[in-house]
């Protein structure tokens, strides 16, 4: 711009503008605790925080982490019950494949399929895939990954000899259908449905958990933890309803 009184005026016009939107802003949010005009000029002073203020939101902040903890605990404790149940397929498993008259065959076969279940419960979202509409296609997929691993455990028993006497082959493995139809009942009764009860749990416990820090929060005048905990607290009643809802059997629901 060519014309430096037109510059000049420009300047002074926005500077003015942004110092009205900032004190108009300062003043919803109350930013300030006085503004004052005297003969040194424009005289504003900030809101401070008080000691106690800044002491309420440390506890408000250090009770969210405990709160944390304790609900990262409870997931925690959830992955652990649905390990257990894969060890518990595991077993029976090995105890149905008794044809096998390998030890160390049987134990390994039983262990391969049960990896999927173990792969499954570390990042378990059993809140939604044991829904009982749900149940069915959930179980029907780990079947699909454990008859992966029967295959790639076939291949390789094909091709080996038994580690004890190097002239005789590794002994046959059950039929497919018969392993996936002994599978398919041990899952829905031996770890699916035992998740779901103990998912169940687990929620209810969750429940237990916010309703405490809801009223440790209270005290400290947290309405925004206030309102997260109530949020949460519904979330898992949402749960705790779906989960328990009656299976339609004309459906195949369980």
């Amino acid at each position: 711009m060519e014309n430096p009184e037109v510059l000049k005026i420009l300047i002074i016009c926005t500077s003015a503008f942004l110092i009205v939107l900032i004190f108009s802003v300062g003043a919803k949010f109350k930013w300030f605790t006085s503004l004052s005009i005297n003969k040194n000029g424009l005289n504003v002073k900030a809101k401070e925080e008080s000691i106690i203020e800044i002491e309420k939101k440390f506890q408000s902040g250090s009770l969210n982490h405990l709160m944390d903890c304790e609900i990262n605990n409870l997931d925690n404790k959830l992955i652990d019950f649905a390990i257990e149940r894969s060890r518990v397929v595991r077993r029976a498993m090995a105890l149905e494949l008794k044809t096998i008259g390998c030890h160390s065959t049987r134990k390994a076969l039983a262990s391969d399929l049960r990896f999927p279940l173990y792969e499954v419960s570390r990042k378990n979202n059993f809140k939604y895939n044991l829904l009982p509409e749900n149940i069915k296609e959930y179980v029907d997929n780990l079947i699909k990954k454990m008859v992966y691993e029967y295959q790639e455990f076939a291949i390789e028993r094909e091709m080996s000899w038994c580690p004890v006497n190097n002239d005789i082959k590794c002994p046959d493995i059950p039929s497919l259908d018969e392993l996936l139809l002994l599978n398919k009942k041990q899952l829905i009764e031996d770890w699916a449905l035992p998740n779901r009860n103990q998912t169940i749990k687990i929620c209810k416990e969750k429940i237990e958990v916010y309703e405490k820090y809801i009223t440790l929060f209270e005290e400290l005048g947290d309405q925004v933890k206030i309102k997260i905990c109530m949020q949460c607290i519904e979330k898992n009643k949402g749960y705790i309803k779906n989960l328990t809802r009656k299976p339609d059997k004309e459906t195949g629901e369980f």
